[in-house]
């Protein structure tokens, strides 16, 4: 999904253009590959939802072969020098991805040495791949942030508020330097309107859940967006929420300013996510499971109705 939406960004291809000029800014793109065939622009318009009045028929290419032409496709995207620059390409959070971009990952670093490209990918030590046995791989493990840096960290999400030094301390102790469990721990304490050192929450769960049980109505609508995933688009919120128009309008905006979620920036439709998928579970654990399934048959109802998910 993020290279996807990667390779949208960087062709400019939008839902409210002609199909006819999507797919010419994938040409001019395929050109500058030198793939220029009907077979790649067939299957970039398939990859990037673009309606096509050709397609390829399984007698052409198997599901499998698609799937490994896509890839290189893909592949030569990522490393396309552009104006002879070398090429920097940043995964983060690589822990949360699925097999396919792992499986485009490997494919990518087999090409490595060959190419003037620099790969930097973060992810939490729990993600097992074969990506450190490549022979031009290097690790460095990323220590919990120093106490001096953790309170600078402090000071600018509080901006202007004042916090007794033992909140400050708190904070600290509990956040074991981990520059997202200071950010949400302290906002908490602020959000609470309290400077004792009882307002800080025990652990990263209790601080977001407080954050969205001061939120009121809000939080529900912050609930049923957690089921559809960590990005969502307004039209199936709207379409299996009992908010609508201003009121929906309304909680989005208060979601937004308290900065648990963020506007991905559609042109067509306006789209959401999450600040972090932390966010969306601690929405998401606190549903009922009857109301959780409720949701998800909502959500298919939708889907399978036509209703677009991105």
């Amino acid at each position: 999904h993020p290279i996807r939406e990667l390779l949208r960004h960087r062709l400019d291809v939008r839902k409210d253009l002609p199909a006819s000029e999507n797919l010419s800014r994938i040409e001019r793109m395929l050109n500058r590959l030198g793939r220029s065939s009907r077979v790649s622009r067939l299957l970039l318009a398939d990859l990037l939802e673009i309606p096509s009045e050709e397609t390829l028929s399984p007698m052409e290419m198997t599901p499998a072969q698609k799937k490994n032409e896509t890839l290189a496709l893909l592949e030569d995207f990522l490393l396309a020098i552009l104006d002879g620059a070398p090429v920097l390409l940043l995964i983060e959070d690589a822990h949360w991805s699925d097999p396919t971009t792992r499986l485009l990952v490997d494919r990518l670093l087999k090409r490595i040495d060959k190419e003037p490209a620099l790969v930097l990918i973060t992810r939490r030590p729990e993600l097992k791949t074969g990506w450190m046995d490549h022979p031009h791989a290097s690790m460095i493990s990323c220590k919990q942030l120093g106490r001096d840096i953790c309170a600078t960290l402090i000071r600018q999400v509080i901006g202007q508020t004042r916090l007794d030094d033992s909140v400050v301390r708190q904070i600290l102790a509990r956040s074991d330097g981990i520059p997202l469990f200071v950010e949400e721990l302290t906002k908490a304490v602020v959000d609470a309107e309290s400077v004792q050192a009882k307002a800080v929450p025990l652990t990263l769960q209790d601080s977001l859940a407080a954050r969205l049980d001061r939120l009121g109505k809000s939080k529900i609508v912050a609930q049923i967006a957690s089921v559809i995933g960590r990005q969502f688009s307004y039209s199936l919120l709207a379409a299996i929420s009992d908010h609508a128009g201003p009121d929906l309008q309304s909680a989005l905006g208060s979601l937004a300013t308290a900065g648990l979620i963020l506007g991905t920036g559609e042109e067509d439709d306006s789209g959401y996510c999450f600040n972090h998928s932390l966010v969306q579970e601690a929405a998401y654990e606190s549903l009922a499971r009857d109301r959780r399934q409720e949701l998800h048959a909502r959500i298919a109802d939708r889907l399978t109705s036509g209703v677009d998910p991105a």
